[in-house]
């Protein structure tokens, strides 16, 4: 058995597993927990264990029908609890158990075994990571959480060649991008972070992955990826310790917002995950647009909201387990928080998904909408991309007469009453949730347009002429411009 260093041996000693959880909470580094290495044949019975046991297809691991063999392992590896030989010896075979213990997955101390990492299950992949207790160490790899199913739900899920995932972490984008990739790239500062993911590629056999550890986009200097994703730190705090989670400024984003183009294959899409700082009384998409000036990129800009500074430090503050229960360190920590913010002459973060495409011939254009806040519902790749081509679309017409010559068709909409009961407005049904205000004629427009009636006539049976309201062809074109009504060619 591996030899543990002494502070961790008298952690496992007796029968209480909450001890060794708050002992192994108040470490700064997880060093004493290096991430284990698994050989091929072990890795794949692993995988097999949970496949077997129902673990890849339970909700929370947490069902009251589970049997036995899934019981032990949600202990095991979502509550972190302690289990018995015996109970163990019920899921692993003892070749299986003995090579989970030499590899430092597992621990054993007499009679009990307990994990010293989590596994989650999303979307038919199984991913390793520390346990959430860890999450004050340095050098904490994140479970599967919010950030990273919304950079997994908004991946465009293209065939493309090469692909580049930006903070990998315990390596959730990209094991699943590998599925529509022939070669990913994976990077992350964290050398724990790589481990892990290479852990989680041998878990479920991934073998078009290369991990690279190194700081934003400096190991990959050189090269062009079809695909870049950036779930890297954006949480803007004065605190620095916590590498997965905070930044002490946005000016990283801006800064990698103009170097991506050089990393990106004409044609190839980025898409990043972050917060970034504007003026109070300044639109939320402007310091983005002022980077994005003569970058040879398109943009798509999805705002999520923008909060002021104490409403975001009390935000975050709230996720902190350990200062929820210590009101006098969680009070300093806001205080602290709040000074620093006033001091970098922080006003408002915005929140949202940027997405940027390389365009290097004709003239670039940004697009920005505000959605409701809240996870993303279904995978919404496909919407961008719609996306993009209604953009170009606009973009190639020549006139409003070529515009009237087109035949739309609404596409995933709905025409409704605004929250005031009286305004009728546009929303999508699927993905990003865009609204467009509607007036009368443009609702009455619309359902004329069945796929083979061009806009000029759909206008025409309304008994309305194109100048009667000028303004209604502007809300027509946001329609299209927001993917709700589409070319029929389209389609």
């Amino acid at each position: 058995m591996r030899a543990w260093p002494l502070p961790i041996r008298n952690a496992f000693s007796g029968l209480k597993a909450e001890r060794f959880k708050r002992r192994r909470a108040s470490l700064n580094r997880l060093s004493f927990f290096p991430v284990p290495q698994l050989s091929p044949e072990s890795a794949a019975a692993l995988k097999e264990i949970f496949q077997i046991s129902g673990f890849t297809s339970a909700s929370k691991g947490d069902s009251p029908d589970e049997g036995p063999r899934l019981a032990t392992l949600n202990r095991l590896f979502v509550h972190a609890e302690v289990v018995t030989v015996d109970e163990a010896a019920g899921v692993f075979t003892q070749p299986e158990l003995d090579e989970l213990i030499r590899s430092g997955l597992l621990h054993r101390d007499g009679n009990l075994v307990q994990s010293l990492l989590q596994a989650q299950c999303f979307q038919g992949l199984i991913f390793f990571s520390d346990f959430r207790f860890h999450e004050h160490a340095e050098d904490f790899v994140l479970p599967v959480g919010p950030s990273g199913t919304r950079m997994a739900a908004m991946t465009i899920r293209r065939p493309v060649r090469s692909a580049l995932d930006l903070g990998c972490g315990c390596g959730l984008q990209s094991l699943h991008t590998a599925q529509h990739c022939t070669r990913v790239t994976a990077v992350d500062i964290n050398p724990r972070a790589v481990a892990m993911t290479r852990l989680n590629a041998d878990l479920n056999g991934v073998s078009n992955l290369e991990v690279l550890e190194g700081s934003y986009l400096q190991p990959v200097k050189g090269r062009r990826f079809d695909l870049i994703l950036a779930n890297l730190p954006y949480v803007l705090s004065p605190e620095k310790k916590l590498v997965y989670r905070n930044s002490s400024e946005d000016f990283y984003l801006h800064q990698l917002i103009r170097e991506i183009p050089t990393y990106l294959t004409d044609g190839g899409y980025a898409q990043l995950l972050s917060h970034w700082v504007h003026g109070r009384d300044e639109p939320f998409w402007e310091p983005l647009e002022r980077t994005l000036e003569e970058l040879e990129m398109d943009a798509w800009l999805i705002h999520a909201g923008s909060l002021e500074p104490e409403m975001y430090v009390d935000w975050w503050l709230s996720q902190d387990r350990l200062l929820k229960k210590d009101k006098h360190n969680h009070a300093r920590a806001k205080k602290v928080w709040l000074q620093w913010l006033l001091e970098q002459k922080i006003e408002r973060i915005a929140q949202g998904d940027i997405i940027l495409r390389r365009r290097p011939s004709g003239q670039n254009w940004v697009c920005s909408a505000t959605v409701r806040g809240g996870p993303l519902e279904s995978p919404v790749g496909e919407q961008l991309v719609r996306l993009f081509e209604a953009r170009d679309f606009l973009a190639g017409l020549q006139d409003y007469e070529a515009f009237l010559e087109t035949v739309l068709i609404p596409r995933e909409m709905v025409i409704q009453r605004g929250d005031n009961g009286r305004d009728l407005q546009a929303v999508i049904t699927q993905g990003y949730k865009f609204q467009v205000n509607l007036s009368p004629l443009t609702a009455e427009v619309i359902l004329g347009l069945d796929g083979s009636t061009r806009l000029r006539d759909a206008i025409q049976r309304t008994g309305r002429g194109v100048d009667d309201d000028p303004g209604f062809l502007l809300e027509i074109q946001a329609l299209v411009g927001q993917g709700m009504l589409v070319p029929a060619t389209a389609r």
